[in-house]
C-alpha cells in the first residue's frame, strides 16, 4: 500500500484495500470503516470512530489499531508528507529504535475512537485520508522495526477481492457489504 500511489498500482489498491474515508461519485467525503469522522479547526484534532463488525477479506476484525496503524506506517515512511508531517510527537516518535511499535503522542486510540491531533491547523485534511497511500492492511502483517510486509498474502480491506492472478490477469470479485462492512 505504501506504493499505492504509483500510477500502476492505484486502481487495484483502491480495489483491494480501503482507506480511512473515501470521496464518493459527487465529491463527498464518506467512509466505509468509519461511523464518524470530523475535524476541529480550534483544537486541531482530528476524530475517528470506527465502525464494529468489519473485517479483512480473512474474516479478522479491522481494529482502530489497524487504521491507526496504517498513519502511522504512512508517517514513518514518508515523514515530510503534507498533513503527516504535522502530526504532534512526529518527529521524537522517529527518534525511537522502532518507533512502529508504538504511535506518536499525537496518534490516540481510546476503544474505537481514534485521535489524531495536529501542532498547526491543516487546510482540509480529511481529503489527505483518501489517498491510496493509507490503505488499510492488519498491523500483524507489518514487521514493526522494519516496516516490511510479513504476510504471503496480505488480507484485502476493500470493495473487491482478488480471486486469481496471472503475469498477465487479475480477477477480481465484489465483497459482500454486509459481511464485510457491517450494518
Amino acid at each position: 500500500p505504501l506504493d499505492a500511489d504509483q500510477t500502476l498500482n492505484m486502481p487495484v489498491a483502491r480495489m483491494i484495500y480501503t482507506t480511512p474515508i473515501e470521496v464518493d461519485q459527487k465529491g463527498d467525503l464518506k467512509s466505509l470503516i468509519l461511523d464518524t469522522f470530523e475535524y476541529d479547526e480550534n483544537s486541531q484534532i482530528m476524530t475517528w470512530k470506527v465502525k464494529s463488525g468489519i473485517k479483512f477479506t480473512d474474516e479478522s476484525e479491522i481494529l482502530p489499531s489497524d487504521v491507526a496503524f496504517a498513519v502511522a506506517r504512512m508517517a514513518f515512511a514518508r515523514p515530510t508528507f503534507p498533513v503527516v508531517e504535522d502530526i504532534s510527537g512526529l518527529k521524537e516518535w522517529l527518534k525511537e529504535k522502532s518507533p512502529l511499535e508504538s504511535l506518536p503522542s499525537g496518534i490516540q486510540i481510546e476503544n474505537k475512537i481514534i485521535k489524531i491531533k495536529f501542532d498547526k491547523k491543516q487546510d482540509h485534511p480529511l481529503f489527505r485520508f483518501c489517498l491510496e497511500i493509507f490503505s488499510i492492511i492488519p498491523k500483524v502483517c507489518v514487521d514493526s522495526s522494519t516496516n516490511k510486509i510479513t504476510c504471503k498474502e496480505i488480507p484485502g480491506s476493500g470493495h473487491y477481492r482478488l480471486t486469481e492472478k496471472s503475469t498477465t490477469e487479475l480477477h477480481f470479485e465484489k465483497r459482500d457489504q454486509n459481511v464485510v462492512f457491517g450494518e
